[in-house]
């Protein structure tokens, strides 16, 4: 008796390859391929419809569902990689089923990669792709490179219309932005957190402490997921909350929608997400005091460290203090309340003319970026050679980190006048630790001695704090 051999089928022609299986008693497994642009939801539910669509297919032809690959949220045309893309060719399937062949490929150099692994391609709403023979291949190619045709006709047809919605100031097409309903009106809700987070970076909270602090509230993004560091970093530096409209990443005017936070504040809010010491600032700090207060013997850093027992604070050395960090916070945080709880504890927060500084020196940045564009644009029609470029750009340069330093600065202070609008333990419970350590960093200095050898109970003259105003 003969035995068959699936490689004496030409490969892969279904056809014959149902045939084969019928002779043998095989059945054709067939891989799942399912895939959608752009996820407006995060559901996934075209590629769920999608997948429903292609079982029923399989299960027509009397054929066995094999492995399921999808890309949700993926183009095919944007060279972004698609794992499920990869994943299915790295399979070596029977034979591929898909909703339609534009699910698959929309590019030749992706047909291509699919034409190697020589099986069919089966689609619910297209037919079928022979890519067995030369005709098959060829007829595959073509509907491939209108598919290509289309695509890049569509593109051309969208950058058009995009420059003429920001010539008039109307929004980019796509996902509902977070503050804004789906006609661009200011959601109030929404809007709210937008400016909280914004008060919060200005006084000294750090991104991780506001994703920290809407988590805990519940606050989702519009497509319903939490919210991550880089997402809150990119909304706090978007232009388009003070109602400016950004094209091809420059802003080109002001936008047709209404602002929810004004000029002054989003400048504000760039000069801190600009400066170079957050990008240095290393890992979370933990404690209240870890590398704000300094040991009293050798006058190094005093850093918070978790062990078995708890949160203790050494100095950097780790030979003069070794102090329970749940101790003294709590002795630092009772005298800060209990000072901000005065009356005149405003008086610790007067800074003359600091709303007047400020405006001047974003007035200050905003001139001197105007200035590098003019040392550009006088470079760019020859009016001076590069060198001239060169050194009035390490000029202006060098100001506008002194302004941006500057301003940082400044952005600190809302904090602590927020801390003075109600009852004031309960304000700074209310604060996540960067904000917290940003109001001792602004008021005091800290001092931990040792108490001594074989000392067991906590001493508070051991903890010397120092007002940094009067």
């Amino acid at each position: 008796m003969t035995t068959l051999h699936r490689g004496h089928v030409p490969k892969r022609d279904l056809q014959l390859e149902s045939m084969f299986a019928t002779v043998v008693g095989m059945t054709t497994t067939a891989a799942i391929y399912c895939r959608q642009s752009l996820d407006r939801t995060g559901q996934g539910l075209a590629v769920a419809r999608q997948l429903t669509a292609c079982r029923k297919l399989v299960k027509a032809n009397g054929w066995k569902v094999g492995e399921v690959f999808t890309d949700n949220d993926t183009s095919a045309t944007k060279g972004v990689p698609r794992i499920g893309f990869d994943a299915l060719l790295k399979s070596n399937p029977d034979a591929i089923v898909v909703w339609h062949i534009d699910r698959l490929v929309r590019l030749t150099k992706d047909l291509e990669r699919v034409i190697e692994l020589g099986v069919n391609v089966y689609a619910v709403s297209a037919g079928h792709l022979n890519l067995s023979n030369p005709a098959g291949r060829a007829v595959a190619r073509t509907v491939t490179a209108w598919a290509t045709y289309e695509g890049e006709q569509k593109a051309l047809r969208q950058k058009a219309s995009n420059d003429q919605r920001a010539e008039s100031g109307r929004p980019h097409c796509g996902r509902r932005p977070f503050g804004y309903t789906s006609t661009y009106e200011v959601d109030e809700t929404e809007a709210g957190e937008v400016r909280i987070a914004v008060d919060s970076l200005l006084a000294g909270g750090s991104i991780r402490g506001i994703v920290s602090s809407m988590g805990k509230r519940g606050v989702r993004t519009t497509a319903g997921n939490p919210w991550r560091p880089t997402e809150m970093r990119r909304l706090l530096a978007n232009p388009r909350y003070a109602g400016l409209r950004v094209h091809r990443g420059e802003v080109v005017g002001r936008a047709a929608w209404p602002a929810i936070i004004d000029d002054d504040t989003h400048n504000a809010l760039c000069a801190i997400l600009g400066d170079p010491a957050r990008h240095k600032a290393g890992p979370p700090r933990r404690t209240l005091l870890s590398g704000l207060a300094r040991c009293g013997t050798c006058g190094a850093p005093v850093y918070g460290v978790t062990e078995n027992r708890g949160k203790t604070y050494y100095c950097q050395t780790r030979r003069h203090v070794a102090r329970r960090a749940e101790d003294i916070d709590e002795l630092v945080v009772g005298v800060i309340i209990e000072r901000l709880s005065r009356q005149d504890a405003a008086a610790l927060l007067s800074r003359n003319g600091e709303r007047d500084r400020a405006k001047l020196l974003r007035d200050d940045e905003r001139g001197l970026r105007g200035r590098l564009d003019g040392l550009a644009e006088a470079f760019a029609v020859g009016d001076i050679d590069q060198n001239q470029l060169r050194a009035g750009s390490r000029r202006l340069r060098a100001r506008l980190e002194l302004v941006s330093t500057e301003l940082t600065s400044l952005a600190r202070s809302p904090i602590l006048t927020g801390l003075l609008t109600g009852d004031v333990a309960t304000a700074w419970d209310a604060l996540d630790l960067d904000s917290q350590r940003a109001v001792v960093e602004t008021l005091i200095d800290v001092v931990i001695a040792s108490p001594g050898r074989g000392a067991r109970r906590f001493d508070p003259k051991t903890i010397t704090i120092a007002w940094k105003s009067a």
